[in-house]
């Protein structure tokens, strides 16, 4: 896919700006108001959320999501939203942002034609390049008479600096944070300071909260028309491809049957690890090697030609392949399982679980896809972000750190050592856990040193305060440091 076919006008019909109403410009500036309050806090709390949902309001009332699936898909992203009142946890609160980015995004990109049923990544790309190149029209949307008309030679001029402006500036930020991540003499002249006390630090935050906002509302009104140019490989490339594949996945499988026999324990005295390193090592690696293969399969199906993926040999191993791969995902898993007994869980060991899990699902998913060609083949991205939000979802309402602290105190009750130091490092939604088994177990070593995770000593206040998971966890210390 080209520069010029990522970023090319759509009709100029339906490409036509129109200003933004002043209520929907004030929606936007209140919007901005609150989440730069909200962020000032820990993430989880009740003013970010606040904040979220009338980003979210807005959406629907600028009447620019025309279809049925992107207000679902609006509506839907409330959901991971209100998960940040309620859960504590910055693991979760990234995943929870995360879910509510990919819903807004959705609906943005299929406001007004399309289906995220129906696409695949390169036609999602060049959706997201046609909404990006949209959104130049934010300064005529906003200041429609300050610019004049279309053909006063010097307004003709602001518009085009503004619109430059508005695609410019976004990368030049980022250039900016980096240098002055990197400088802390260009950092102290350039950046602002944004701690919670000076006014300019408030106004900057709550102006890029509310051009964000309203730059989303422009790209909605864009019509993103997600056709794009085909591949050009045809049965022998790709057939070649699949095979180098399935012969690296093959090699792997001999390797894992090798190690269980007396030469594989040779083979591991002399790379000195010992069976059960061997056993609990490698599956971070394992879970990159798996993600890599996903996009090798993407990059596959994408340079293939129309009808090569329908052929019998490559549609059998096309879906033999991804077959293959969620073997990885098993040992990854079997991998993490001894890991854990050994060494208890955490919640980045979790995290890769969720993660392994999500790319079995979406390797099975290409399987199929794969073996059972269709008119439409396009649906595994739209099925793997709807699973990757139910993943996020069913997370949440597990409550993974009051998972992780209960599992890790049922290893120490068979014998285990606890972190406890670990579990010092938790939020606040892990400390129910941590006050049930203060009470009901006996006395111990391992249970008086649970009194550290309580963390007595820790008082929030303001919008940090603004969270289901703080509060409860302020009603226990309240009740328990005392004693």
């Amino acid at each position: 896919m080209s520069y010029t076919e990522l970023f090319e006008r759509p009709a100029p019909s339906r490409d036509r700006p129109h200003p933004l109403p002043a209520p929907l410009i004030g929606g936007a500036v209140a919007a901005g108001v609150v989440l730069d309050f909200g962020v000032r806090g820990e993430v989880t709390n009740a003013v970010l959320a606040a904040g979220l949902l009338v980003v979210i309001g807005l959406l629907f009332a600028s009447r620019r999501l025309e279809s049925h699936e992107a207000r679902c898909l609006a509506g839907a992203a409330a959901v991971p939203a209100l998960f940040l009142v309620a859960r504590a946890s910055p693991w979760l609160a990234v995943a929870n942002l995360w879910a509510v980015a990919l819903l807004v995004g959705g609906a943005v990109l299929f406001a007004r034609s399309g289906s995220p049923r129906h696409t695949s990544v390169r036609r999602l790309l060049r959706r997201a390049g046609r909404a990006w190149w949209g959104a130049r029209h934010l300064p005529w949307m906003l200041a429609p008479r300050a610019t004049g008309r279309r053909g006063d030679p010097l307004a003709g001029q602001v518009w085009r600096v503004a619109r430059a402006g508005l695609v410019a500036l976004p990368l030049l930020a980022v250039v900016v944070a980096l240098l002055a991540s990197g400088d802390a003499v260009f950092a102290r002249l350039l950046v602002p300071d944004l701690t919670p006390g000076p006014l300019v630090g408030h106004v900057v935050l709550v102006g890029l909260f509310s051009l964000t906002i309203l730059g989303t509302i422009a790209a909605a009104g864009v019509d993103t028309d997600d056709d794009v140019r085909t591949g050009t490989f045809g049965a022998v490339e790709i057939l070649t491809m699949l095979i180098l594949a399935a012969g690296v996945l093959g090699l792997f499988v001999v390797s894992q049957l090798i190690a269980l026999t007396s030469t594989g324990e040779r083979l591991l005295a002399s790379s000195g690890l010992t069976p059960a390193e061997y056993a609990r090592s490698g599956f971070f690696q394992l879970c990159w090697a798996t993600a890599v293969l996903v996009a090798f399969l993407g990059l596959v199906r994408a340079l293939a030609a129309p009808g090569v993926m329908a052929q019998t040999a490559v549609r059998l191993l096309a879906g033999w392949v991804p077959v293959l791969a969620v073997g990885l995902v098993a040992v990854c898993l079997r991998r993490m399982a001894l890991y854990d007994r050994a060494f208890g869980l955490t919640m980045l060991r979790l995290s890769v679980v969720a993660v392994a899990l999500w790319l079995g699902v979406l390797l099975v998913l290409i399987a199929i896809r794969n073996l059972r060609p269709s008119s439409d083949s396009n649906w595994v991205l739209g099925a793997s972000g709807a699973a990757a939000v139910a993943l996020i979802l069913a997370i949440n309402v597990l409550d993974p750190e009051a998972f992780v602290v209960r599992h890790n105190l049922d290893r120490a009750a068979d014998g285990a050592e606890l972190d406890v130091s670990y579990l010092t490092q938790l939020s606040d939604d892990a400390l129910p856990s941590i006050a049930a088994a203060l009470e009901d177990s006996v006395e111990s070593p391992a249970v008086a040193q649970l009194r550290v995770a309580l963390r007595c000593d820790i008082r929030r206040g303001g919008v940090a305060r603004l969270n289901l998971a703080v509060a409860r966890a302020a009603a226990e210390r309240s009740r328990l440091c005392l004693e």
